[in-house]
């Protein structure tokens, strides 16, 4: 009787993939290299991918491919058995072990076990695995924390150096990069970084409107206007501020108490530790070096303003009986309470100081009986799960397309452009999705897109980072669509079946458009 030499097919699985920081070039490479390799020599076969190109391990809330991987193993309409993950500190440095080790566990309970395969004890059951996973897991955290302890300390002494370190410049002021031998090299735009790590950056001042808007509030200031009048002035004259809201009197607070507007170098303002949540630092743990870049106001003038603030604010200091009391009248006059609306009203503490008493505006609008209604809490949440679509597909896009696409900042813009093959400009637009009696249907805001642009309209799914996307030619959006899948506009798009196809799909729609202007 002869044997037969029986020949299984290999497993099918999904490879997760993970890196911090863009700064790790060939991360998500080096990853799938030996995902490959393992699979190669283990019987497996590689049959999707899930990525977190430029996310940090600390949480799930800002990493989609962890997300849609795990709500596509509960759904339950998966074709791969296995999830292969290059080791333990990939899965994630989630601070509390036990996190990691639920979502290892909500896999394999679904029946798709996770194997670490740089890791020794790869797919190996029983106690001593289990132990060596536990260890893995804990010194994933600790190596974050003691990262963040040696990269606080190496900031804090280049900010004693009075080097400015990460974060915007400010109105009326602009980065510029300085070599090691302190000569000025070029001025960086909006977004832009520096190209060598032994460069530093210093502010100078920017627009020359911008350096006369900044000197005309500390000149009104100095004539005993207060921060609301600022604001109310600055806004007559058409003094345009960066975005797209008008002058506040927290956004002109903001300007006249910092004290980089006089030349100092001011770091640790606030502070953020892990996935903690950000915390107000006192003034005197601030890292603060005089006469680190060119004033745009002389110290004088900077000190008798701080002055003239603090006897103003010690002749109106708000108690916590005196902040419900306004916020009271104000729901009386308005019907509504909203961090617009005690912004823009006179005779009110601004939000930050409500926040200050209460912790939260929330809380605060609890101890006078208002309850915010769902729809203002729903679409906060909305706003905020279509800014971290938005940011984490641009991360993705670049990450996938070195070579061929980079973030550009058009003059006068904050929101950042997609640019392909150094020529073409590409808007993302977001659409969060509303589920009626006829189905999904979609918002899209246009008030930042660019006519000259090719659009990708990303049309959200669900809270789970699903998304359909699309892309359409320059065109002239109206500022605000409600439509459905099946509206006739959406026949000029290209639906994109799958990310890799973006800069082909990009390409053709620009030739389309220049082929109609020629014709």
């Amino acid at each position: 009787m002869s044997s037969l030499n029986l020949i299984h097919p290999p497993t099918p699985a999904a490879e997760y993939v993970r890196m911090s920081t863009q700064a790790q070039e060939y991360s998500i490479e080096n990853q799938r290299a030996k995902i490959r390799n393992y699979a190669l020599g283990n019987g497996y076969e590689i049959v999707r991918t899930y990525s977190d190109a430029g996310r940090s391990g600390l949480r799930i809330s800002n990493r989609p491919g962890l997300q849609g991987l795990l709500a596509d193993v509960l759904s339950g309409n998966v074709i791969f058995r296995t999830i292969l993950v290059y080791d333990v500190s990939r899965w994630g440095r989630f601070q509390d072990a036990d996190q990691a080790a639920h979502y290892e566990f909500v896999c394999k309970q679904a029946g798709i076990p996770v194997i670490y395969c740089a890791e020794p004890f790869g797919d190996a059951p029983g106690p001593l695995a289990s132990i060596a996973k536990a260890l893995k897991r804990s010194m994933a955290s600790e190596y974050s924390r003691e990262l963040g302890v040696r990269v606080f300390a190496g900031q804090e002494r280049i900010a004693q150096m009075g080097f400015k370190i990460g974060g915007l410049p400010g109105y009326g002021l602009r980065r510029a990069v300085i070599s090691t031998d302190g000569k000025q090299k070029r001025l960086l735009s909006v977004g832009e970084r520096k190209g060598l790590t032994s460069d530093r950056v210093i502010l100078v001042p920017g627009a020359k409107r911008e350096v006369e808007g900044v000197r005309l509030m500390f000149l009104m200031a100095h004539r005993g206007l207060g921060c609301p009048a600022i604001a109310r002035e600055l806004n007559r004259l058409g003094i345009k501020r960066r975005g797209p809201t008008a002058w506040n009197r927290e956004n002109v607070r903001s300007i006249l108490t910092h004290p980089k507007y006089a030349g100092w170098n001011v770091w640790g303002r606030t502070s953020q530790r892990l996935t903690n949540r950000c915390t107000v630092v006192p003034e005197p743990l601030w890292v603060k070096r005089p006469a680190s870049f060119h004033a745009v106001i002389d110290q004088h003038t900077f000190d008798l303003v701080q002055r003239k603030l603090r006897s103003a604010t010690s002749e109106r200091r708000w108690s916590g009986p005196a902040i419900l009391a306004r916020l009271k009248q104000l729901l009386r006059r308005k019907g509504r309470l909203s961090e617009h609306l005690i912004n823009s009203s006179k005779r009110m503490p601004c939000p930050s100081t409500i926040q200050h008493y209460f912790e939260s505006l929330p809380r605060a609008y609890e101890l006078i009986g208002y309850t915010q209604k769902n729809s203002a809490r729903k679409a906060c949440q909305t706003r905020r799960r279509m800014f971290q679509l938005r940011r984490s597909l641009i991360r993705e896009i670049c990450s996938m397309f070195q070579k061929d696409v980079q973030i550009v900042r058009l003059p006068g813009k904050l929101i950042p452009l997609l640019r392909v093959d150094d020529k073409i400009n590409v808007s993302l637009q977001t659409c969060p999705a509303t589920r009626t009696r006829q189905g999904l249907s979609w918002t899209l805001n246009s008030r930042a897109s660019h006519p000259s642009a090719v659009t990708l309209l990303v049309r959200s799914n669900s809270k789970y980072g699903r998304y359909a996307l699309d892309v359409f030619p320059p065109r002239k959006w109206a500022t605000l669509y409600h439509f459905r899948r099946d509206a006739q506009w959406m026949a000029a798009g290209t639906r994109l079946r799958r990310l890799q196809d973006f800069c082909r799909a990009v390409r053709a729609a620009f030739a389309r458009a220049e082929k109609g202007d020629q014709e």
